[in-house]
């Protein structure tokens, strides 16, 4: 299948060179889960700068796709922190919230964000609105023994849960940690302060993590076919 982000190459060649010095100074790369991710990663490997990089992943898939590009991939235990990490979202609002884990990998994704120093996320223009909350449902990561447990227990809260199903086999989509997906909708009156309910997902017992990042980058690149646009630009 082809990746509709590669014709945006132009573009991240563009941003490429705006992050030549965050990139040139970072020692340990991380790199997130997606398509754009992956068009992404072409470009660094085309312009050259990935070279003498160490580089984790977040998921299986992004882990392969930098292996066959001839770069050793270290595992999350060999580093102490991550000095850039890359990715994108599926949904951002304007004050650089987001919703993440469409490809099931979003507690990786969360462990690597909140330990880089520095971490770039790259949008289609077309994901950004004005709120998350409580318009579009946020993936939980949930130990599949305690499935019905937290979905009973989010429902009492108000919480509209769906089990996420998988094309590729029977039963719920499962996550590079080896959780079961579910896909949340929290109540209104929930969604005033998308901070305490990123905490209070996060601290549910039995879910590993949620797919819900209150304010997790430095710089933000809204990307469309004419150009890019810093959302965001901390440093």
């Amino acid at each position: 299948m082809s990746n509709p982000y590669l014709k945006f190459k132009s573009i991240f060649r563009e941003i490429v060179s705006d992050l030549s010095r965050v990139i040139s100074e970072s020692r340990v790369i991380g790199l997130g889960t997606g398509r754009t991710v992956s068009a992404f990663l072409e470009v660094l490997d085309e312009v050259g700068v990935l070279s003498g990089k160490r580089i984790v992943t977040s998921s299986i898939d992004t882990a392969i796709r930098v292996s066959e590009l001839g770069y050793d991939v270290v595992d999350t235990l060999s580093v102490e922190f991550i000095d850039l990490y890359i990715d994108s979202a599926d949904k951002v609002d304007v004050e650089g919230n987001m919703i993440k884990g469409g490809g099931a990998a979003l507690t990786m994704e969360k462990v690597l964000t909140h330990n880089s120093r520095y971490r770039v996320f790259i949008v289609d223009e077309g994901k950004v609105v004005n709120k998350l909350c409580p318009d579009y449902e946020i993936p939980l990561d949930v130990v599949p023994n305690a499935l019905r447990i937290v979905m009973n227990s989010l429902a009492r809260e108000g919480f509209k849960v769906t089990i996420r199903s998988c094309n590729c086999k029977r039963g719920p989509a499962i996550s590079d940690v080896y959780g079961a997906i579910i896909d949340v909708k929290p109540p209104a009156n929930l969604c005033s302060d998308l901070e305490k309910l990123e905490k209070y997902l996060d601290s549910l017992p039995g879910v590993i993590t949620s797919g819900l990042f209150y304010r997790p980058a430095d710089r933000i690149y809204v990307i469309n076919e004419k150009g890019y646009r810093k959302l965001l630009a901390i440093k």
